[in-house]
């Protein structure tokens, strides 16, 4: 059966199953991700990770001062686009890690599906 859980670190970890009981258990593990804004989402076993601006795999389930920072804004080149806004850091690019990385933050006319590991 699927559970949500918690971990009072920062993240939400949810491991589901296709089942009403699992269903419910993630909504509410929605709910909660909403209330206390937590960095990121660990999902099934640690394979699928979800954060707004992405996360490198050193910061999968951690908690500290950096994660946040990293999952809501991303990293930055420190230079500024034509708008002022900060420029990103590519890191999907350089990505190797095992889970796959859910993210969005900046948008784009097309989707991109980044390497397959």
């Amino acid at each position: 059966m699927g559970s949500a859980r918690h971990t009072g670190s920062g993240f939400l970890t949810i491991d589901s199953t296709a089942t009403p009981a699992s269903l419910k258990s993630i909504v509410g593990g929605s709910r909660r991700l909403c209330r206390e804004l937590v960095s990121h989402l660990v999902l099934e076993g640690g394979r699928l990770v979800v954060a707004h601006a992405g996360l490198t795999d050193a910061y999968h389930g951690r908690a500290s001062a950096r994660v946040p920072s990293f999952a809501f804004y991303g990293e930055t080149t420190g230079e500024t686009d034509e708008f002022g806004l900060p420029m990103r850091y590519p890191w999907a690019e350089d990505y190797r890690g095992t889970a796959t990385v859910l993210y969005g933050h900046a948008p784009t006319p097309e989707s991109e599906v980044g390497r397959q590991h």
